[in-house]
């Protein structure tokens, strides 16, 4: 009985997994080799023969790959400045990422195209004092003005994935490395990149992930 206890506990819990996330993408799996009420990869054939969806897929790959890497960098370097600032300033910058991670989809998209639609805030203040057209180099409707909204959401997500990280790195393990003779460069390269590292690369995983399903924005 004392063995069955813990999974009776997580039963619940493997079940709700089951039946949200295992068995709906078995069933579309499987749906996808059915076509016509024959099973086969007609489904697949026309899909891939497609030009448009072959430029949708390689949009999308470009669009997920440029904004997960970018926001795992830009994420690493805020994440270390975090760690490194003090407690009441962290708390204020965990809360303002947290918030802005999960402001995403149609409201974000709109917010953009007020500030830098074409006739959005910033691109009618550009116009009126600098007598510029913004969007004779710039436009929120390409694939780098969406890689910019991307990298709203991409960003604060990256440092809620990279944070715990850099805040486990402790003071004890640099200072040990200094009075061993390393150097500021050595100390990242065998001990923080290290351990670090894991944890950037997941979040590229997901930010990719997080990305490529990110539908409502565009």
């Amino acid at each position: 009985m004392e063995k069955i206890g813990p999974w009776l506990v997580i039963l619940p819990f493997f079940l709700i997994v089951v039946g949200f996330l295992v068995a709906p993408a078995i069933i579309i799996i499987a749906g996808s080799f059915v076509s016509g009420g024959s099973i086969g990869i007609a489904n697949y054939q026309c899909i891939l023969s497609n030009n448009y969806n072959l430029q949708g897929f390689a949009n999308s790959i470009w669009l997920s790959f440029f904004s997960a890497l970018l926001g795992v960098i830009a994420g690493m370097f805020v994440s270390y400045f975090i760690s490194k600032s003090k407690s009441r300033l962290r708390t204020t910058l965990i809360v303002i990422t947290n918030i802005t991670s999960n402001f995403a989809g149609v409201p974000l998209a709109f917010a953009f195209a007020i500030i830098l639609g074409i006739n959005g805030v910033v691109t009618v203040l550009v116009s009126r004092i600098f007598a510029m057209n913004l969007y004779d180099h710039f436009s929120l409707y390409s694939t780098t003005g969406l890689a910019l909204i991307y990298l709203y959401f991409q960003i604060p997500l990256s440092i809620i994935l990279t944070y715990p990280a850099f805040y486990g790195l402790k003071r004890e393990w640099r200072e040990a490395a200094e009075n061993l003779g390393a150097s500021p460069r050595q100390f990242w390269l065998k001990v923080g990149m290290p351990i670090v590292m894991p944890a950037a690369i997941s979040s590229f995983v997901l930010l990719f992930a997080n990305a490529f399903g990110a539908y409502a924005t565009p």
